[in-house]
């Protein structure tokens, strides 16, 4: 934390003007500036516009890596302390989200109800490929749609679900196992 503190006094130009606008006098240090629709500030930083916990970290600390995300372990979308932040991905940022109880699902579980009965599923039996005893596909038109290098659309005809259900399937994100 300290060598931290250090390079923010060591700062100057742009980058100070940035790191100027956080409340440091907590643990979590605070965006002062606009916040959006999710609370998160916007900076432009090197010439593109940020999120602020991202121009700190590249100011405070290096690059982040080629699509990694930053997440925060404190859960505050406007602390830009790199301390409370860790670099992830996609995957690392959902499992954070569902080990706190943070996901819609937990939070507001009378709507997840809802949305269940409207899907004709009971709460919480989100499941997928061949557990989801309403799926369109068997497992051998899965590994034939892989196999296959016909289009999205042709294939989503022939086997009556639509071009993303296919797109979705080559890319891994149905039908997993």
């Amino acid at each position: 934390m300290t060598d931290l503190i250090e390079r923010v006094r060591g700062l100057t130009g742009p980058d100070r003007r940035i790191v100027d606008r956080l409340d440091m006098s907590g643990d979590c240090w605070l965006w002062t500036g606009a916040l959006d629709e999710r609370r998160r500030g916007r900076v432009w930083h090197n010439g593109r516009l940020k999120l602020h916990h991202r121009a700190v970290w590249e100011i405070l600390v290096g690059p982040v890596p080629t699509g990694a995300l930053l997440c925060h372990h404190c859960d505050n979308p406007q602390c830009a302390n790199p301390d409370h932040i860790y670099v992830g991905d996609s995957q690392t940022n959902v499992d954070d989200m569902l080990a706190r109880r943070r996901h819609w699902t937990t939070m507001q579980p009378e709507k997840a109800a809802e949305v269940a009965r409207r899907l004709g599923r009971k709460a919480g039996s989100w499941t997928s490929g061949r557990k989801n005893p309403k799926a369109k596909l068997s497992p051998e038109q899965v590994a034939a749609i892989r196999d296959s290098n016909d289009g999205s659309r042709s294939l989503g005809r022939k086997y009556g679900v639509d071009r993303t259900t296919i797109q979705r399937i080559r890319k891994g994100a149905l039908w997993q196992e």
